[in-house]
């Protein structure tokens, strides 16, 4: 049979997503990654690829459609590849925020002590706005609005990544289904949820509020749409990022900033990295652990919590008297 002319050759996405019915199912083999192959190439439906493709995507030069001609895909997924045993603690990982969250405010450490001190000496403290709970005695007030919204944000967040990791580790088979299936769309969805409660918590300001939440929309709305963009999808992740952390250094607490940042750009580090193999994205949870004490801490001090954290340390100081 004479050789195709260039022009008759079938496109990288035609190998791709073309007939497949005259392939044997012995030669097929489903594709990996999602991220490391063009977006426009890839939508929902599953995908496989002759022995052909999988050949010329194991050699050092990529094919047509692949972003980086010297992108050996093989030997990525082989790097970030996790067994279950790693997927379920990337499952359990992500537990400790929502946790800590939930322990800050009902425990009462959200409460100012040098608030507290100042209202020792005062004789007549009002108790309208106090409240009492046998089950959690600490928790003599109703925390400001930002602060809630840390707890929220992450709460809300955290059972849809524990549910896609805990799937990884049982259920989904490694590849294109695990990059499409819905809860890996929830998870990341839910993340630009949880960063528009946290544009909240750190700027106290509603309009910024539903700025982010305009914009979150729209993420949550491509990540649902058929063709799956991950590289986008990772740009507006960070941008989320972003904009809850520019009212801190508005605010000019440039510490709180910086130290920030610098557990988000370390976590980033392990999640591309991928430094200690599979083990890589439980330390990626791990590192953005030490997140939401400075997001409460900036929640704490806002202006709009100002009149809450006095109520709440004169609820403090009559419950201390009362026992």
């Amino acid at each position: 049979m004479e050789e195709l002319s260039q022009e008759q050759q079938p496109s990288a996405a035609e190998i791709f997503c073309g007939d497949l019915d005259s392939t044997s199912g012995d030669d097929l083999a489903s594709i990996d990654s999602l991220s490391t192959v063009d977006d426009d190439v890839f939508s929902d439906e599953p995908l496989f690829v002759t022995e052909q493709v999988t050949n010329m995507l194991s050699h050092e030069k990529a094919p047509e459609g692949v972003k980086n001609a010297s992108y050996d895909v093989n030997k990525y997924m082989e790097d970030r590849e996790m067994s279950p045993i790693q997927e379920r603690w990337n499952a359990i990982t992500i537990l400790p925020n929502p946790f800590f969250c939930m322990y800050f405010i009902l425990a009462g450490l959200w409460i100012s002590q040098d608030l507290k001190n100042q209202f020792h000496d005062v004789e007549i403290i009002h108790d309208s706005r106090c409240i009492q709970w046998e089950w959690f005695p600490n928790l003599v007030a109703i925390p400001p609005a930002p602060i809630l919204a840390v707890m929220i944000g992450i709460t809300l967040h955290a059972p849809f990544s524990f549910l896609y990791h805990w799937k990884c580790a049982s259920i989904l088979p490694p590849g294109i289904r695990r990059t499409t299936h819905w809860s890996r769309r929830m998870d990341h969805s839910m993340i630009h949820v949880a960063s528009t409660f946290l544009s909240f918590a750190t700027s106290g300001s509603w309009d910024y509020f539903i700025v982010n939440a305009l914009f979150s929309a729209d993420c949550i709305y491509r990540q649902f749409k058929k063709k799956v963009r991950p590289h986008v999808n990772q740009i507006r992740i960070g941008l989320s990022l972003v904009a809850y952390s520019l009212p801190i250094l508005k605010r000019g607490e440039f510490s709180v900033f910086f130290k920030c940042w610098t557990i988000l750009f370390t976590a980033g580090y392990f999640f591309v990295r991928y430094p200690v193999g599979g083990w890589s994205h439980s330390v990626f949870h791990i590192i953005l652990a030490f997140m939401p004490p400075y997001l409460m801490q900036v929640a704490s001090t806002l202006p709009t919590s100002r009149e809450y954290m006095e109520v709440a340390a004169q609820c403090a100081v009559l419950a201390e008297r009362a026992m």
